[in-house]
């Protein structure tokens, strides 16, 4: 038996994981790439679908999911989580014309949310996939 950690990976999901010339990457790539050398372990990520990820789990084809899966009742009910090792707000994404309800930025301040803009063309850091 080899001593790998199988990682069940859905990489579409910037910064957390995503695909990037070829590679997996993102912050859960490296977290599991550290935990893989914690146990002595290499790391080898298994790309599936996100309908397969707890099947996979389930099934032993993989050792762990890391792919920004959020803790639910209902999938708690299946499989065990960590403590939460990322907590993070809601974000949205929109088109200009579905915020036209707001009369302006101040508007949408008083909501008390967080905005956002990216420019159209515009790229954050390396993450080409937005």
């Amino acid at each position: 038996m080899e001593n790998v950690l199988l990682v069940g990976v859905t990489p579409d999901a910037p910064p957390l994981i995503f695909k990037q010339g070829g590679r997996i990457v993102g912050l859960e790539a490296e977290l599991a790439t550290a935990l893989a050398k914690e146990l002595n372990k290499s790391v080898r990520f298994l790309e599936l679908e996100w309908n397969d990820l707890i099947p996979a789990l389930l099934e032993n084809r993989i050792d762990i999911i890391m792919s920004g899966m959020t803790i639910t009742a209902m999938r708690q009910v299946r499989i065990a989580f960590t403590s939460p090792y990322l907590k993070t707000g809601q974000t949205v994404l929109a088109h200009r014309e579905d915020l036209t309800k707001y009369s302006s930025t101040d508007s949408i301040k008083k909501t008390n949310r967080r905005v956002g803009f990216l420019k159209p063309g515009k790229v954050m850091g390396d993450y080409r996939k937005l």
